[in-house]
């Protein structure tokens, strides 16, 4: 295996701190390397002699870059017909070779064209002087005779890379017991080995044949499964503040903040509005923000992520905001909103690939959570703060939001125009040392003189379709139902519709203009469906929320007026309903009093004077004989009828109640407000 050599550069990139590196820069196996520009003597490292967790991360950034080669798409090849014989295409092997193994390649060749013609044994003082037998020369000799350069490249051999000692699943077997939580140890690993093999007739591989396929297991794939988690997230788990990206539009963040100001919202209400910020991590830039604009918006949800990624993308209309671009990976928390399939559905158009940080684990947190404190700070002079919490402004926190004076606070169109400022001309020029001493615009500059090119949206309108609400509806006889209740649905027409009748088709539709849909089948564009009265009011989802809003509470409105007109028809005056809750309230008094009078000790049920005579006769009966009950005479149906379905005082045996007399009284009176209406 050769070695491998890193500069001093490539081992920082790795994770190994400068300051720590030339502290054990002594201990380290190092070489001269190339000169830089000013003509100084640059060092380079071993690769074996730096620490494993510092080799674990240089095999696995090679690995993540084969994968990418690997999954790099081929040109599109021309469609051949089955009965074509098309003859494959051949490879030059030349093609592949480096320029010192060509070099050398160009050399043998010479010294094999000088030997074609010459005496066995001058053939074989050649075949001394290039380190060959005699034999291969011969076989080059006519090689090279027939096909030229190229037939001198050696074919490599069809098991190159495989261990010809045993197969793989006996060595993925020796790296699975490797990796166990009770570490065993090579020697253990190998006695195993060696007693399968020989129950199976086999000869057994070497201790050195273990050892070698336990030294191919990466480093943090030992630290995950041998040592523990907690070696792995020290050592190997994703962080993002260990590495800047390489180019700009290459990670954004993006998050969500409450703001530490009280600002008037455009119903008149006083609240916090909530900052939704996406962050390039390359160059520190805003590429994109949002605010809500709703008090009763608590949270801002999938929306505000989609105007914040169409911001971040498109061009903006301030020319000292240069960021634009589409992205390639998206960094996000494990929230629900960036979790949503509008969110997901958006990143996967635009070929944004979504990475959600590891849940309840400090080290994944992102740093725009960090800039949302720089910004808190620098803006504390902005009118309305209040503080994070109370030890910041006590005072403020104290204060209800009707006791705020409207006078002294903005609206929130002021308090996002003056973040905007604020990101623009001071954060986005203000040095860093995470860019070595440039702010975020300078950063971005030197990238564009390396040649970085933003990828732009050329139509604007195509980004606006994909920002819209989709979901899949069916083509009814009288159109498409959408925005409206059961009782009250609201359809959207075209002519394209009548003939698709039955099916169903991808709808888009845009939040601010509810008025008009856009029809999709698959790929295939069908039309626009307008509703007349949505589109008459320009509704917006907002509004539509708002009447819904009003329905309840005419519902509400409706009820309580007709329980009102109710009270009103059982009583004549609001003297007449004072004087019937008074009585009910005297007649509820006795009967409290009638129970604490009667009550039994505990355990023992309590009933009412009016039901206590029929209990007593229900229990005579049960404990009589058949001899006496057979001498009862047979009562009539109506007297069979249960005791508890009917009024109190139409029971016999029961004296009627101060409450009968009151029910009395009241469906008197009842019967007489309906007789004078």
């Amino acid at each position: 295996m050769s070695q491998v050599w890193l500069s001093i550069e490539q081992v920082v990139d790795l994770g190994y701190a400068r300051p720590t590196l030339f502290r054990h820069l002594a201990k380290l196996t190092t070489r001269p390397g190339p000169k830089s520009a000013n003509g100084k003597s640059r060092r380079e490292v071993l690769l074996s002699s730096l620490p494993a967790e510092v080799q674990g991360k240089y095999y696995e950034l090679q690995a993540q870059i084969n994968r990418a080669v690997e999954e790099t798409p081929a040109p599109a090849l021309s469609i051949v017909e089955p009965d074509a014989q098309a003859p494959e295409p051949q490879i030059n092997p030349l093609i592949n070779l480096s320029p010192e193994r060509l070099n050398a390649l160009v050399a043998y060749a010479e010294q094999v064209a000088r030997a074609n013609g010459k005496t066995r044994k001058e053939r074989a003082w050649i075949a001394r002087r290039a380190e060959v037998s005699p034999a291969t020369l011969d076989r080059d000799i006519k090689a090279f005779r027939d096909g030229g350069l190229a037939a001198l490249v050696h074919k490599p051999r069809e098991d190159r890379g495989r261990a010809r000692v045993a197969d793989s699943k006996a060595i993925a077997q020796i790296q699975t017991e490797y990796l166990k939580t009770y570490r065993p140890t090579a020697a253990s690993i190998h006695r195993a080995i060696v007693k399968e093999f020989e129950m199976q007739g086999k000869k057994a591989p070497s201790y050195t044949f273990v050892r070698r396929a336990i030294d191919k297991i990466p480093p943090h794939i030992i630290a995950r499964f041998r040592i523990g988690e907690r070696e792995y997230d020290d050592k190997f788990a994703y962080i993002t503040l260990r590495k800047k990206p390489d180019r700009p539009r290459q990670w954004i963040e993006m998050d969500h903040h409450p703001c530490d100001h009280k600002v008037i919202f455009p119903d008149g209400k006083i609240g916090r509005p909530w900052i939704t910020a996406a962050r390039d991590l390359c160059t520190n830039e805003i590429v994109g923000f949002q605010l809500t604009r709703e008090k009763k918006s608590s949270y801002p949800g999938s929306t505000a992520i989609g105007l914040t990624i169409r911001q971040a993308i498109l061009r903006k209309a301030y020319p000292e905001w240069p960021s634009f671009g589409i992205f390639e990976n998206l960094h996000v928390d494990q929230g629900k909103d960036f979790k949503s399939e509008f969110t997901l559905a958006i990143c996967a158009d635009l070929g944004i690939e979504v990475k959600f940080a590891r849940g309840y684990h400090g080290k994944s947190k992102g740093q725009t959570e960090g800039w949302f404190g720089v910004m808190e700070n620098a803006t504390r002079h902005f009118p309305g703060y209040c503080g994070n919490k109370p030890e910041n402004n006590p005072e403020r926190q104290k204060l209800k939001p009707e006791a705020l004076d409207r006078k002294n606070l903005w609206t929130v169109e002021q308090y996002e125009t003056a973040l905007r400022d604020w990101i623009l001309k001071e954060y986005h020029y203000q040095p860093s040392r995470s860019l070595k001493g440039l702010s975020p615009v300078e950063a971005l500059a030197e990238h564009a003189k390396n040649g970085f090119v933003a990828r732009e949206v050329r139509d604007e309108r195509v980004l606006d379709l994909l920002m819209m609400r989709r979901e899949k509806k069916p083509v009814r006889n009288v159109g498409i139902e959408m925005f409206g209740t059961k009782y009250s649905p609201r359809f959207f027409v075209a002519d394209e519709l009548w003939s698709m009748v039955g099916q169903e088709v991808d709808v888009y539709w845009d939040p601010a203009h509810l008025g008009e849909i856009v029809c999709y089948q698959g790929t295939r564009f069908i039309c626009k469906a307008t509703n007349r009265e949505l589109l008459g009011y320009d509704a917006t989802l907002a509004m539509l929320e708002r009447e819904r809003e009003i329905n309840r509470q005419q519902r509400k409105y409706d009820r309580e007026w007709m329980e009102e007109r109710l009270t009103r028809a059982q009583h004549s005056n609001p003297l007449a309903r004072a004087a019937a809750e008074s009585r009910m309230e005297k007649v509820l008094g006795e009967e409290r009093r009638k129970l604490a009078v009667n009550a039994e000790p505990e355990g023992v049920p309590v009933l009412l004077p009016k039901f206590q005579q029929a209990a007593k006769q229900m229990s005579r009966e049960a404990r009589g004989n058949r001899r006496e009950l057979k001498e009862i005479p047979k009562a009539e149906p109506s007297r069979l009828t249960p005791t508890a379905s009917r009024p109190s005082w139409e029971v016999d045996d029961a004296l009627p109640t101060a409450a009968d007399i009151f029910k009395r009284e009241e469906k008197a009176e009842w019967e007489k407000a309906l007789e004078d209406d």
